[in-house]
């Protein structure tokens, strides 16, 4: 399972991303990420949410009760997903309130989506049917022999001494249309996503981070190269933001 990591200390640098999970009562009724879908194609108006009703600002990152004791109540109560305690002394229930990491399965800034809505599944990202190879190259390119998202028994790995081989998996292609949903007739306290390096960096910080921490040493150089290129490519190259 791929996740996106999302610290609360970037929001210092970017402006806090508009589609930030549900959390505790907002979970009342059952643990499901809803995305009311519109496909590209449709020519429906879309929705955009009130910038009031999805800036929820630091507070999402607070403490949800005076105590850390009741926190832990709410925690336990809601089954929450996002927020976390710390045991400091089981014998005596002593619990911290430490949250200041998360893990998200989809990608944080981008609220607005044809396809997704407010939330898009980084799996999906890369493995939705809409996946495509790229135009241009060369009609005797080895990867043209596939579909872009190959059969399993196709899938083939290219070791070091694999010399002249080519590999065989997944590749994704695709372009996304999304709306933003910032204010963007007033400035904010730090720049947002789209105007700022930062972004960049801290999606390369989270794929690094998941890689490292989920791969074996041999694969994580070679792996986190290629997402993290593939990722920036399509910040700053595929996305057609609508006015």
């Amino acid at each position: 399972m791929f996740c996106i990591r999302y610290d609360k200390e970037l929001v210092n640098s970017v402006s806090q991303a508009l589609n930030m999970p549900p959390t505790y009562q907002d979970y009342e009724r059952g643990r499901v990420l809803m995305m009311y879908n519109q496909s590209a194609q449709s020519t429906t108006p879309p929705i955009v949410d009130a910038y009031a009703d999805v800036n929820f600002g630091t507070v999402f990152w607070d403490s949800p009760a005076s105590t850390n004791y009741e926190s832990k109540e709410m925690l336990d109560a809601y089954f929450e997903t996002f927020h976390s305690t710390t045991n400091t002394d089981v014998t005596k229930g002593s619990y911290v309130f430490n949250f200041v990491s998360m893990l998200s399965p989809y990608l944080p800034y981008f609220s607005n989506c044809n396809t997704f809505d407010s939330y898009i599944p980084f799996w999906l990202l890369v493995e939705g049917q809409e996946c495509e190879l790229p135009e241009g190259m060369p009609d005797d390119w080895p990867r043209y022999k596939f579909p872009a998202l190959p059969d399993q028994d196709d899938i083939k790995p290219v070791g070091l001494f694999d010399i002249g081989a080519y590999p065989v998996a997944d590749y994704c292609t695709r372009q996304l249309f999304c709306n933003y949903e910032e204010d963007l007739a007033n400035p904010d306290n730090t720049p947002r996503w789209y105007v700022t390096h930062s972004l960049t960096h801290a999606l390369t910080y989270s794929l690094t981070y998941l890689l490292t921490h989920s791969l074996t040493h041999s694969l994580t150089h070679s792996l986190t190269h290629s997402l993290t290129h593939s990722l920036t490519h399509l910040l700053t190259h595929s996305l057609t933001y609508l006015p």
